[in-house]
Parts: structure tokens; sequence; C-alpha cells
């Protein structure tokens, strides 16, 4: 079993954040009521009461989006976890500060490299190329609709996390580890992956591990990996 370094905390974070703000909403809502018996004007408190009831319908919006990305990121972790225990595993980790740190998914340590992982939890057939901006997902909506969506590439998010990390280990003794790049759709059974990508691989979850396994070189040293976990840890936000 790998070693298990962190666990998911920033997007639990963000969820509480939002379930703050949901019951703010509800309970200006009330509020609002209570005024608007109170009052001959009642402008003001429909007003406060329509301006309340979309914050709760943003943050609940919000809260499912999280849910959501919650789950991709679990099951990879649930996966990585299997890997032995010459693997180190960090899972939903800031690299830097919280306003311009890269937030990685999964960061596993090994003596053949490190693996920086990108999850999304996104069913449906996603189509894109490592170089584009923004890759386009399609799904079927109520009534067999064609529901069509932009995201930002996640080769391009991945990559810039890689270059965090590469940043945090400029020390030269750290020149010859290898960092990979990998983007994981979690949702195997349910999504269609047309991706054109020759220097990230873009995977589904069921392959994640295989393709961890396929790196078989020796690369890093047992000291030096080491000093790679060191360095990791003392660069991991916290709030």
């Amino acid at each position: 079993m790998a070693v298990i370094k962190n666990k998911q905390k920033s997007l639990t974070r963000r969820k509480n954040r939002n379930l703050a703000f949901e019951a703010l909403g509800l309970i200006g809502c009330i509020l609002s009521i209570v005024l608007y018996k109170k009052l001959h004007n009642v402008i003001i408190p429909v007003a406060a009461f329509s301006a309340f009831l979309l914050l709760i319908v943003y943050q609940s919006r919000k809260i499912r989006i999280y849910n959501y990305g919650i789950e991709g990121e679990m099951k990879v972790a649930n996966l990585l976890e299997q890997l032995p225990n010459e693997y180190i595993v960090y899972n939903d980790i800031t690299i830097g500060n919280n306003q311009k740190g890269a937030q990685v998914d999964h960061l596993v340590i090994s003596p053949y490299g490190l693996f920086c992982i990108e999850t999304k939890n996104m069913k449906g057939t996603i189509i894109g190329n490592e170089n584009e901006e923004y890759w386009t997902q399609k799904k079927r909506g109520g009534g067999d609709n064609i529901y069509e969506k932009q995201f930002y590439n996640p080769c391009k998010q991945s990559s810039g996390h890689v270059k965090s990390i590469k940043y945090i280990l400029k020390n030269p003794v750290f020149n010859g580890v290898p960092i990979y790049s990998v983007v994981v759709f979690t949702a195997d059974q349910e999504t269609t992956l047309h991706i054109e990508s020759r220097n990230t691989p873009v995977l589904k979850a069921s392959s994640i591990l295989d393709y961890i396994k396929s790196k078989k070189q020796l690369r890093i040293e047992h000291e030096l990996i080491k000093r790679v976990e060191n360095v990791v840890d003392k660069n991991i936000y916290s709030s």
C-alpha cells in the first residue's frame, strides 16, 4: 500500500465556505420576510429577499460542483492508495500560497519519477487538443438535447502545476528528477475521449495505475526521494 501523506482538504474547505454563505442567504431570506411584515414599503424587503434567494441558488450550484470534484478526486485517491509502499501520494495540495499557488489534485513521488495528476469528473464526449486553450464537453441533457460546454484545457492546467513543482525543486541536485504530467477523467463508463495529446497522457481512471507502473527505470535514489519529499512538505500551503 502506498504511503499517503496528504488527504483531500482544499475542495472540502471551499465547499464548507459555500455552505456558510448558503446558510447566510437562508437567514437573509427569513429576515426579509420579517422585515416585510413590519414595513409598509415592500420594495426594500422584496429586493433583499430576491438578493438573498439568488445567493442561495448560486451557492447551491457551487456546492454541487465541489461535491462532484470531491467524488472524482476520492476515486483517484483510492486507486493511488493501491500502489506499493515505495510510492508516496499527496492528495489535493496547494504548492505555494493560497492566492498564487498551484492546486494539485494528486502528486505521486516514486523511485521512477514524480507524477502530477489533474483529475476531471466529467461525463459525455470530451474533445480537445493539448495545444488548444479550451476543450469541449458534449453530453445528453433532458429530452435528448445535446448539452455542450467549453472548459479550460486540463493539459495546460497540469503543465502549469508541473512548472510550480519544478520551481520548488530548482536546486541543481534535482535536475535529473523526471516529472510526468497526467490528466485523468474519472467517469470511466460514461466518458468518451477524443483527445490529441503527445506530451501529457489523457487517461480514464481505470488506466492510471498501469500508466504509473509502466515507468520502471529507477531514476531517483532513496536519499534523493527523501529530499524531494521534504521540499514538497515545506512548500504545501496550509490555512
